[in-house]
């Protein structure tokens, strides 16, 4: 729930959290995964949120609901739920606590395009931290890859970032014996 104190009620991100440090080598917890699934999710939500709604009464109290003519909430929430999910499998983007946001967009009127710069600052910031914390470790690495580069096989993105540091030095200390001249066999003519 937003209000004007600017209070976000995130009931998803303890799960996100959950995965991120129990989960760390599963690619539902990976960086790309959580803020692709989100904003995914979040722009289901605000999709369903047009629908129009009947209110949050079923069909038995529909001679009840303030609009006679729409569906009723629970329908375009679990479509919400629905589209979201079926999305994310399709996309190849599943981070399941995301599918919150979608129910959370599509209920919730107060829930708009600024509540979702609130909820990217809120990835970043637990991106950052668990990478701080979780690399404490020497048996963790995360994360695993960035934006689909899958690099678990040359250790993850510090793995990954030793091999392209040790490519360079590589590079450049060839380079300066080809300057020097001191290649063995080689003759410049």
């Amino acid at each position: 729930r937003v209000d004007s104190n600017f209070n976000l009620d995130v009931g998803w991100y303890p799960s996100t959290l959950c995965i991120v440090f129990a989960l760390t080598p599963a690619p539902v917890g990976q960086p790309r995964q959580i803020y692709l699934a989100h904003v995914f999710n979040i722009l289901v939500g605000l999709a369903c949120r047009q629908i129009p709604t009947g209110g949050y009464g079923d069909f038995e109290e529909w001679d009840g609901a303030t609009n006679p003519h729409g569906l009723p909430m629970i329908w375009v929430q679990a479509l919400a739920v629905g589209l979201g999910v079926s999305g994310q499998a399709f996309l190849g983007i599943i981070h399941p606590p995301a599918t919150g946001m979608a129910l959370t967009f599509a209920s919730n009127p107060l829930w708009s395009w600024g509540t979702m710069a609130a909820v990217l600052l809120a990835d970043c910031i637990v991106v950052v931290l668990s990478m701080m914390i979780i690399n404490l470790s020497e048996k963790k690495q995360y994360p695993l890859f960035w934006v689909g580069l899958g690099w678990e096989g040359s250790g993850g993105t510090l793995g990954m970032a030793r091999y392209v540091a040790r490519s360079a030095r590589r590079t450049v200390s060839n380079t300066a014996r080809s300057i020097t001249g001191k290649n063995k066999g080689d003759d410049f003519v």
